[in-house]
């Protein structure tokens, strides 16, 4: 039995938490454990890990330790309080901790029970916040023979929710990567609010850790998609596919803060310095294709001193057009939403590659982060039948290895400037560390074009794609969204899933990826934008070189679609559930309709807002309690060929056609009844705002250039863009909404304890 006492160290005058162990009433391996707590925390010296003063026994015979007293709270309880953080604040909170992390690892420490309870968030006497990571009664010390001697060999030891798969097997090799699992359990809890694995009992929730994919936290709506790579990454079942270390992860974790203009972590630490600075370490030299120094057509490992580029003296390029109204629009009040979305500036500048590659370039100086994107004509609509997901894996597999190095070699590379690499169906995106964009450019290009899709690695990815697959085809929401598409498309391409089935992906060779690589990764079907800390001639010169003897190619034209008419469609997934996903909608617009702009106003109202603007949320959620996640859009998809509108909740089998009418009322209220101008003007602002708020990241502002060029947006689209989204008025949103939305021809998936007669 075990109890923490507030005590006074007489010596330091200073309160102290002491630990006591009663030998007892306690286990034997209790004692034991005290003691390797005591060991472990006395090996660390780190702000974010709780201090030990003393270790020792009482005169009769009790162990003890005595620690660094605590004002605050943990994580565990604030979360109990709040429900979930947001994930920049989440980051912001735990970055912290990832330190101490990584500190521990490198003083051969595994804490091997990490959750929310042992993070402890101390308040300052200033009212500053330092998370302290406690508990370190289990920890493993490397080359130890204490940790054998307190957890027998096959003992499960840590916390069941946030055991690693190795853990729940007992395994005797535990070591980093335990680590890094239970930092992404707890992140994962920290946004959603839930823990990605669960378990009517003990043994379900093993069998789930061992077995189940976690819901994906960006199809829940705790993050984002590039948030969501990072966060699954950590929960890698594959110890070999998980982030090599705390320090990989938090970096990436620190990239996409910095992109997203966070810069202080919790404590008040630049993230920037603290994780993206570079440290001396080893850089990877990639010599280019053609390079006369380089030896022979493959590359070499060398050992670089890091060394930053040297200043840009060039002027900047112009900037795009001065801001000015539409034709024929009303000029709107200048609100402080307004006049921040006008003074985004977006400097351009517009090259040809030799190769017949489109390549955008806006220098931003004194970026932390440069980000690289390319979004290639194509994709799954060239998949053979029966071998949809052909495009899914070419993409996701050119970082497993080139010509010239291994999958392990260039991420290596990459991690160690906070940098990364990764591959879709339809192009490729990453970043790094500003002064690094150079390595940045030559292995994307190097990625690009030379992927040779090893087989061991072609064979692993494949059967992670399978088994993930597998287990959606038991997830209803998932099942639910297949449905939906197939309703509102029919057998066109852009009705069928980019990742394909377990039997299409099962008929996938490697053979075939190649093929379908030097066949569709062709560079005329190319735009490439790249945003940073960069000179744009510089970037021209190392991407013209790299990509020189990329394969030109054929463009690949836009033929019109021929989709099902607009007519009611229902379809079901059945499943044994304790919720029906329900989705309803038709067929959408595109990117260029000219009701785009008040379209997204009209989304801010209805159904897509944060809250206080939204319709659906505050009518089906707030009001008649049917659910807690509720949304409804039809821009968000909008693109080269017309996406969807599509209404989601989650609710209860006896509230199925309850939430059903619940969106047509509300579809056919804002078609009838004029938006009241406050609400219109909350709708606005906040539309107006985040456009300003979206730009403060690298990766934005690539994503925006790329979606320029795709969908011919005019030249001064960044400036006259937030004053069309001020100018929408309530008559304008009537006429959009009768116009696009179609309450009684909507096709209705739903997937759950559901049959087709309970739709309506």
């Amino acid at each position: 039995m075990g109890a923490v006492w507030l005590a006074q160290n007489m010596t330091l005058d200073i309160d102290v938490a002491v630990k006591l162990i009663r030998r007892d009433k306690a286990a034997p391996a209790a004692a034991m454990r005290l003691l390797q707590e005591a060991r472990a925390a006395a090996r660390l010296n780190h702000p974010s890990i709780v201090r030990v003063y003393e270790f020792g026994e009482t005169q009769w015979g009790d162990p003890f330790i005595a620690m660094e007293f605590l004002h605050g709270e943990s994580l565990d309880t604030i979360l109990t309080r709040k429900g979930r953080l947001a994930p920049a604040t989440a980051v912001q909170t735990l970055l912290p901790v990832a330190g101490a992390l990584s500190e521990a690892h490198s003083k051969g420490v595994i804490h091997r029970d990490l959750k929310p309870e042992n993070v402890f968030l101390v308040t300052g006497e200033n009212g500053s916040l330092t998370p302290k990571v406690v508990d370190f009664g289990i920890a493993k010390l490397i080359h130890s023979d204490l940790d054998r001697s307190v957890t027998l060999a096959g003992e499960v030891v840590g916390s069941p929710d946030y055991m690693s798969p190795e853990q729940a097997r007992g395994d005797e090799q535990v070591g980093e990567a335990t680590d890094v699992w239970a930092f992404s359990v707890v992140l994962y809890e920290t946004i959603t609010g839930r823990r990605p694995f669960d378990g009517a009992n003990y043994n379900a929730l093993i069998a789930s850790i061992l077995t189940a994919n976690p819901p994906s936290a960006a199809a829940l709506g705790a993050c984002d998609a590039a948030f969501w790579n990072i966060l699954e990454r950590g929960l890698a079942k594959d110890i070999s596919a998980r982030w090599p270390t705390i320090k990989a992860l938090a970096t990436a974790l620190a990239m996409w803060a910095c992109e997203r203009g966070v810069e202080e972590d919790i404590t008040g630490a630049p993230i920037a310095r603290q994780w993206l600075a570079e440290k001396g370490r080893r850089l990877l030299t990639v010599l280019p294709q053609g390079d006369p120094s380089a030896p022979s057509p493959a590359a070499r490992l060398d050992v670089a001193p890091a060394q930053a580029p040297p200043p840009l003296h060039q002027a900047p390029p112009p900037m795009l057009a001065p801001p000015r109204s539409a034709p024929g629009m009303a000029q709107p009040p200048r609100s402080a939403p307004l006049m921040a979305a006008l003074a985004v500036e977006l400097g351009m500048v517009r090259f040809e590659l030799r190769c017949g590659a489109k390549l955008l370039v806006s220098p931003r100086p004194g970026a932390p982060v440069t980000a690289i994107q390319m979004h290639l004509r194509g994709g799954h609509s060239l998949d053979e039948r029966g071998r949809e997901g052909t495009a899914y894996l070419a993409g996701g597999l050119i970082d497993q290895g080139t010509t010239r190095h291994s999958e392990e070699q260039i991420a290596d590379a990459l991690e160690t400037h906070g940098g990364s690499l990764a591959g879709e169906s339809n192009g490729a995106s990453g970043s790094i560390a500003s002064p690094h964009w150079k390595l940045l450019l030559e292995l994307f290009a190097e990625l690009v074009t030379e992927p040779t899709y090893p087989r061991p690695e072609f064979r692993r990815q494949k059967q992670r794609l399978i088994d993930r697959l597998v287990v959606e085809r038991d997830e209803p929401r998932v099942q639910g969204e297949i449905v939906f598409k197939k309703l509102v498309y029919g057998t066109h391409w852009l009705g069928r899933s980019a990742s394909g089935s377990p039997e299409s992906v099962g008929a996938i060779e490697r053979e075939y990826l190649a093929r379908f690589h030097r066949e569709h990764w062709v560079a005329r079907r190319a735009v490439i934008a790249v945003c940073g800390d960069v000179d744009p001639k510089a970037v021209h010169k190392v991407l013209d070189r790299a990509l020189a003897k990329w394969t030109p190619g054929e463009d690949l034209p836009y033929p019109e679609p021929v989709l099902p008419p607009l007519v009611p469609r229902r379809g079901v997934f059945h499943a044994k559930r304790e919720q029906v996903h329900v989705f309803l909608g038709h067929l959408g617009v595109r990117r260029s309709d000219p009701d785009y702009h008040a379209l997204v106003v009209m989304d801010h109202v209805l159904g897509t807002g944060p809250g206080f603007t939204n319709r659906v949320a505050m009518r089906l959620r707030d009001e008649l309690g049917l659910a807690y996640t509720v949304h409804a859009n039809i821009h968000g998809s909008a693109g080269t060929y017309p996406g969807t509108f599509t209404a989601y909740i989650g609710t209860s089998p006896d509230k199925v056609r309850t939430a059903i009418e619940g969106f047509r009322a509300e579809m056919r209220r804002i078609q009838d009844e004029p938006v009241g101008e406050a609400e219109l003007g909350v709708a606005k602002d906040y539309v107006v705002g985040s456009f300003a708020l979206s730009f403060q990241r690298a990766s934005r502002r690539a994503s925006y250039m790329i979606a320029a060029e795709r969908f011919n947006l005019p030249a001064d689209n960044l400036q006259s863009a937030p004053l069309r989204y001020a100018a929408v008025t309530s008559e304008d949103l009537q006429r959009v909404a009768r116009k696009h939305l179609h309450p009684e021809r909507c096709c209705i998936a739903a997937a759950g304890p559901v049959r087709e007669s309970d739709l309506g």
